[in-house]
């Protein structure tokens, strides 16, 4: 009866990602689209007749426009070569190569555009991710059975697959990395049990593959290289950590093959950087709004927020967290090569300054290693059995409730009741057992940055002001040197003549703005300029800066089709309100400067920049 039950599991589950993706009329799922885009972009412009260097960016923005990949191609870096480079590693692209050509086939047939992106690609691309789902639970249902019983492996499928994010993240997201990394994690971990027990040439290739496709699917797996090293240590210390080293070195016949396969799957990335980069590595994420940040981590939201916090929306996760301990207490031998992993996985992800990952239910990032985690989740199911049929039943009784709570907040997500990364403490607790959306919560989100928030405060009233920049032009100070202020009835004023293009950047951390999630600032001045001005430019320039370079920047041109009054030969006011970024840390700089593009003569007086804080600051 449990085999049954086993196997029903997986069929269930890939009956239904089959139901979410695949659609009557022939058609499936829009696959190819946004991140997944650039995860897969690697096998159309390898394969097909288009440029690798992607120099002539026109070809895929005309496919965007045709395919409605999303609104930008942010998929793409621009390089100092001239070049364009997917920002992502090939890791989906490669374990996704034979569908592709499955999917070029099919389009000769069915005499559909031969570009990559058609119907016949995104069909295949789509079948891609079923197939590596399916191997993943496959992979996964026969690890757990490694340890554990084939109740309690069934207990684990059942709790992992839909007490967790899991089913959102993988079935509901195909073509992002979360469900091949859940597949590959899972074949890792059973290809290393093999290496152990017989480290032959076979078994080594075999798992340097692995390590070397998991970090090219994300180079944050890297980390994975701890578990294997770590795998039998009981007891970690500089006796047993020398001890591995000389494993490794005593065997170095099975080190070097598992080397090479290492080399082998990471081999076609390297290449390609070389070819469109002129080097052998290279950083996709070269964009100071986001990035590991080590020294602030995000630990503690990541974990416990309601924003996104993994323990808040995957609460059942605490059970395996228990369960680490229990294999602590018992002395399982794998016990710390699995902890140490799971410790700094955890940590490094939470690192990253986007700690809530985006569009997603509760840390998608977490749904990679739930194959490794459903370890220690499985070790407590197995204390739990052995305890009383009273403690049995008050889990039971919990781990129902946490399922339908689960899949009740997740039916929730999918109708928008939960936002997709705007939640607050006091949004999620107010829509907790919510069945339609009420707009009139909306106040407890988190501030949204679009173009409705931009240029104007909505709710001033909400709002505190203060002034942190002032400037009549009396005298100098650090931006502005005393040698271009003048005074001229009715005003002081600050000179910038024909042949400067920018003045001075005006700066403040933006701790002196706020300490809170988000603030307003404007900028208001008066200018005068001295001819007629409609066919030049001349606009105040505003950014957000990190570590030296802007990642958020907003130009003004104060032009009259702009609707602005440009009459020359007297004062004119303006003011420029701007909303903050997400900034990556409080110490980031705002600043401020004008540019004089169209290199005329301009008059600058009553400079004023304020800030506006919400007084409310949902959490």
């Amino acid at each position: 009866m449990q085999k049954i039950i086993n196997r029903f599991l997986i069929l269930l589950v890939s009956i239904y990602a089959i139901n979410c993706n695949f659609k009557m009329d022939g058609t499936c799922s829009k696959t190819i689209a946004w991140d997944a885009f650039g995860y897969y972009a690697y096998l159309p412009i390898t394969f097909l007749d288009y440029d690798i260097k992607a120099k002539d960016f026109s070809v895929m923005q005309s496919l965007n426009k045709e395919y409605n990949f999303c609104p930008v191609l942010y998929q793409f870096n621009y390089h100092e070569n001239g070049n364009q480079v997917i920002r992502y590693s090939n890791g989906v692209a490669m374990v996704s190569l034979p569908f592709f050509i499955c999917g070029h086939l099919s389009a000769m047939l069915a005499n559909y555009p031969l570009n990559g992106f058609s119907l016949p690609y995104e069909y295949w691309f789509t079948i891609s991710n079923l197939f590596w789902l399916i191997v993943g639970l496959i992979a996964f249902n026969k690890l757990l059975q490694s340890y554990f019983s084939i109740s309690t492996t069934n207990i684990v499928l059942l709790l992992i697959l839909v007490g967790t994010n899991f089913i959102e993240t993988t079935i509901k997201s195909f073509g992002n990395t979360h469900l091949f990394e859940f597949t590959f994690y899972a074949l890792l971990l059973l290809q290393t049990i093999k290496y152990y027990k017989n480290n032959n040439v076979l078994n080594s290739l075999l798992l340097g593959l692995l390590i070397g496709i998991v970090t090219i699917i994300r180079p944050i797996n890297i980390l994975c290289v701890f578990i294997v090293f770590l795998w039998e240590l009981g007891v970690i210390n500089k006796e047993t950590l020398i001890g591995k080293i000389k494993f490794f070195i005593a065997n170095r016949k099975s080190t070097i093959y598992l080397a090479i396969g290492v080399f082998v799957a990471v081999l076609p990335q390297i290449i390609y950087w070389k070819i469109v980069t002129n080097s052998f590595l290279y950083q996709g994420y070269d964009n100071p709004a986001e990035g590991l940040d080590i020294l602030n981590p995000h630990t503690i939201n990541f974990l416990f927020s309601f924003r996104k916090g993994w323990f808040t929306y995957t609460p059942i996760m605490l059970f395996a967290m228990v369960g680490f301990y229990i294999m602590h207490q018992q002395k399982v031998k794998n016990t710390n090569a699995l902890m140490v992993f799971s410790i700094i996985n955890i940590f490094l992800l939470s690192t990253w300054t986007c700690w809530w990952y985006a569009a997603s239910y509760g840390q998608r990032t977490m749904v990679d290693t739930y194959a490794l985690l459903a370890i220690p989740l499985g070790f407590f199911i197995e204390n739990v059995k052995s305890k009383s049929v009273k403690k049995q039943f008050l889990f039971a009784s919990l781990a129902i409730a946490l399922l339908a709570i689960n899949i009740f907040r997740m039916w929730q997500f999918d109708n928008y009741i939960i936002n997709y990364d705007r939640e607050t403490k006091q949004h999620f607790l107010a829509t907790l057992f919510a069945t339609n959306i009420d707009n009139s919560k909306d106040s407890m989100l988190l501030i949204p940055r679009n173009s409705e928030t931009e240029g104007t405060i909505l709710k001033p009233n909400n709002y505190t002001h203060k002034t942190i920049y002032t400037n009549n032009f009396e005298k100098g100070d650090e931006y502005f040197e005393l040698k271009f202020i003048k005074s001229e009835p009715p005003k002081n004023y600050f000179s910038i003549d024909s042949k400067t293009e920018y003045s001075k950047a005006i700066g403040f951390e933006y701790s002196v703005i706020t300490n809170k999630t988000h603030a307003y600032t404007k900028v208001s001045f008066d200018a005068f300029f001295t001819k007629n001005y409609e066919q030049h430019q001349f606009g105040l320039a505003q950014m957000y800066n990190h570590s030296g370079r802007s990642y958020y920047y907003h130009c003004s041109n104060l032009i009259a089709q702009n609707g602005y009054d440009t009459t020359s030969n007297k004062w004119n006011s303006y003011q420029f309100t701007l909303l903050s970024p997400a900034v990556r840390s409080n110490k980031d700089k705002f600043a401020i400067y004008f540019w004089n593009n169209g290199f005329n003569n301009i008059k600058i007086s009553n400079l004023k920049v304020e800030a506006y804080e919400p007084i409310y600051d949902p959490e």
